[in-house]
């Protein structure tokens, strides 16, 4: 006896549901979620700041780095200081400077020590303290190896001297030497050329041998062939 159509429809229908059914049980694999890959955030090694060399050092009417005639001393990383201090450089018995006590410490150059006429060996000082603290009262400058932005130093000639800044230089003369004086902001450079008189080496004579910042309108200070003062107060 054969199926009715009916029948077969309803199979069909019942059989066609099933693999439907089949079909939706058996989800498909989701992705495999792969994390994206990251920028290297690895900081590069920051610049190491050191102290400028000597020879970088300029001098100018109004100071030497970050140093000014008038004013103390800043506080800078001692990576980077041209100047240390040192609390007992100028204790002495004799003077009765005790350490801790008034004037018992300098102001130093962070520096090797050079060959000068001064025969101090400092490359440069700024006079000297009663404290740490103290306003710079002046800054010397000896070694050959600083100079103005003119490329004007000591062991520079007279002449190299005018030619650079010509009328914007006074001079005061004196026996031993010749005083010339470049106006700033609120302070002067001023370059002593020594004389024959001055008693100085023979090469010498008609050249820069000390290089000054001092507060505008000071008086020009002659030292060639004097007890030239360092950094302690004798």
């Amino acid at each position: 006896m054969s199926s009715s159509p009916s029948r077969l429809g309803a199979l069909v229908i019942v059989a066609g549901l099933a693999l439907v059914v089949a079909g939706c049980s058996s989800a498909a694999p989701s992705p495999t979620n792969t994390p994206s890959a990251r920028a290297s955030t690895t900081p590069s090694a920051p610049a190491t700041d050191s102290k400028p060399a000597l020879s970088d050092l300029v001098a100018t009417p109004d100071g030497l780095g970050y140093l000014s005639p008038g004013a103390a001393v800043p506080t800078v990383p001692s990576a980077t200081a041209i100047l240390t201090f040192d609390p007992t450089k100028c204790v002495s018995a004799a003077e009765g400077i005790v350490p801790g006590g008034p004037g018992a410490g300098a102001w130093l150059p962070a520096y090797p020590k050079t060959l000068t006429y001064a025969g101090s060996g400092l490359p440069f000082d700024v006079g000297a303290v009663k404290a740490q603290t103290d306003a710079i009262d002046q800054i010397a400058i000896w070694s050959p190896d600083i100079k103005t932005a003119r490329h004007v130093g000591v062991g520079s000639t007279a002449a190299q001297l005018t030619a650079a800044y010509g009328s914007s230089l006074t001079v005061d003369k004196a026996d031993n030497s010749d005083v010339y004086v470049l106006p700033g902001t609120h302070s002067e450079l001023l370059f002593e050329v020594a004389k024959a008189g001055a008693g100085l080496p023979v090469e010498e004579t008609g050249t820069v041998v000390w290089m000054h910042i001092v507060p505008l309108g000071s008086a020009p200070l002659h030292y060639a062939n004097t007890d030239a003062s360092g950094p302690c107060a004798f």
